[in-house]
């Protein structure tokens, strides 16, 4: 059971460093529609960065919660709220935060949170978890995908 995006959303890429530029390249090569939210190198996202997007039409979030290569922390809770306040589907990148941050999937309103054996659990590199919220249940049992991207 996995979820995915397709050419059928509009996803905002949170965009504050190199993992976050993975989400955007990911976008690219699958031909999903997005629009990077550009954050400048080592700078945090603000409210009013985040609301500048408001009523846009997204369908999804893509954020790195800890956007390691810039030493970024993204607040979880004002991503969540906004995501809740515009109907959006909000996955997480757990895998440098995972249990070394806060974060409480129903608290911030996440609808997938993904993480990984290789950073914070310092365990061998292999393992893949993704954790879905019951909306995010739902999406997956309710999708015609036969491939996933995310």
């Amino acid at each position: 059971m996995a979820f995915h995006f397709s050419r059928e959303d509009k996803v905002l890429v949170i965009n504050g460093g190199s993992f976050g530029k993975r989400f955007a390249d990911l976008c690219d090569i699958h031909e999903i529609p997005h629009v990077d939210l550009k954050l400048k190198h080592g700078k945090k996202l603000t409210k009013e960065k985040l609301y500048e997007y408001d009523n846009q039409g997204f369908s999804g979030l893509l954020v790195n919660v800890d956007e390691t290569s810039t030493a970024v922390l993204y607040d979880t809770l004002m991503i969540g709220e906004f995501c809740k306040k515009n109907g959006i589907f909000f996955v997480c990148d757990c895998v440098s935060s995972f249990l070394a941050d806060p974060f409480d999937m129903t608290e911030c309103n996440a609808d997938v949170m993904i993480t990984g054996s290789q950073k914070v659990l310092a365990c061998p590199p292999g393992i893949s978890m993704i954790v879905l919220s019951p909306r995010g249940i739902k999406r997956v049992e309710n999708s015609k995908a036969k491939n996933y991207v995310f």
